[in-house]
């Protein structure tokens, strides 16, 4: 094989490994792309740490997959009407719509597959973008500075890369050898944990795990604090409070048998890989018997606009991760709506 044929064929074996490998959460400069374990990705752009404007792009998988795109701005008042100008491209208003609910904030969606597309061509290559008005006036400035990377990595981890259907490097290649959605996992709930906990027996518990982790112990507060909720009959999950910040809770999660002695034993939560890491802290947490599942959010800034949330299901014998999102890089308009990374199917079991 000729060196150029082979350096093309192992190429082409790298980006069929890239495109197996979710889920997939990288940063670009200005921007983030997340990619979930079924192959929907999404992109942000943004200045960090700041909340006044974002490109949103959201890519579904599959060779019909759709592009969205939308552009979140603060204004000052309201936005003067269509048609409105993105880095010289004009935004028909038969191709995207202008939302305003506010006098301080407005939205421009894409309204279609090829307007989305057509942007998304023009803009890439560039580090900053003014939105006009009719007059010419400068309504917002957006960055684009990361967005070519983060279209190239979405069309490797989607199998886009050459096809008529590739958000950055199209080419001749059919979209019918892009490959769909990937399935979700399946989990099976255990039956919905009764009896319910009362409060005398939440003490008894909580006081139980206090005794294994004594540096547990809240400014003030001489008495264990946390929630205990049914698993079984037989078992309950203990959440200890164990810190306490301007806008995050810890607690550390233990199960135990409800009748007898009590005999705690911590629960290591299943991670992600490199993404979340297995372990037994959790922030902001609940528990939910009827649907035994367990979920946690954790703030990067009082304002929610980086962080992650997860939830664990109980299975009746294990605690298996049923979501994660994430986002790591603060800043953009969106708060407490985190890129999703994992997902899965619940099926609840058959009485």
């Amino acid at each position: 094989m000729r060196p150029i044929l082979l350096i093309a064929a192992l190429a082409a074996t790298h980006l069929a490994s890239q495109a197996a490998t979710l889920p997939v959460y990288r940063e670009f400069k200005d921007w983030l792309v997340a990619c979930s374990n079924s192959g929907h990705c999404v992109a942000k752009g943004f200045d960090q740490y700041a909340g006044t404007t974002e490109i949103l792009l959201e890519q579904a998988p599959g060779p019909a997959g759709e592009t969205s795109l939308t552009l979140g701005f603060q204004t000052t008042g309201k936005v003067p009407p269509q048609p409105l100008r993105l880095g010289g491209l004009t935004l028909p208003s038969a191709a995207w719509a202008l939302q305003q609910e506010a006098d301080d904030y407005a939205e421009i969606h894409s309204l279609d597959d090829a307007a989305a597309r057509k942007l998304l061509a023009a803009i890439s290559r560039k580090q900053t973008l003014a939105l006009t008005g009719s007059q010419g006036e400068i309504l917002a400035n957006f960055n684009a500075d990361g967005l070519a990377a983060s279209l190239l990595l979405i069309d490797e981890v989607q199998g886009r890369l050459g096809s008529r259907h590739a958000l950055l490097r199209v080419g001749n290649k059919p979209a019918s050898g892009i490959p769909p959605a990937r399935a979700l996992p399946v989990l099976r709930p255990g039956v919905p944990g009764s009896p319910a906990v009362d409060d005398e027996e939440a003490a008894r518990l909580l006081h139980a795990v206090r005794k294994l982790e004594p540096d547990c112990v809240m400014e003030g507060n001489t008495q264990p604090d946390g929630e205990v909720s049914a698993l079984s009959p037989r078992e309950a999950v203990v959440l200890l409070q164990c810190g306490q910040g301007a806008y995050n809770t810890s607690y550390v999660v233990y199960r135990t048998q409800r009748q007898g002695k009590a005999r705690p034993v911590r629960v290591n939560l299943p991670g992600l890989g490199t993404l979340l890491q297995p372990g037994y802290w959790v922030m902001n947490a609940s528990y939910d018997s009827a649907s035994q599942t367990l979920s946690q959010y954790g703030k990067g800034r009082g304002l929610g606009d980086c962080g992650d949330s997860t939830s664990w299901v109980f299975d009746g014998s294990h605690f298996l991760l049923s979501h994660y999102s994430h986002q790591g890089r603060c800043g953009g308009m969106a708060l407490m709506d985190w890129p999703l990374l994992w997902d899965t199917s619940i099926v609840p079991r058959k009485p």
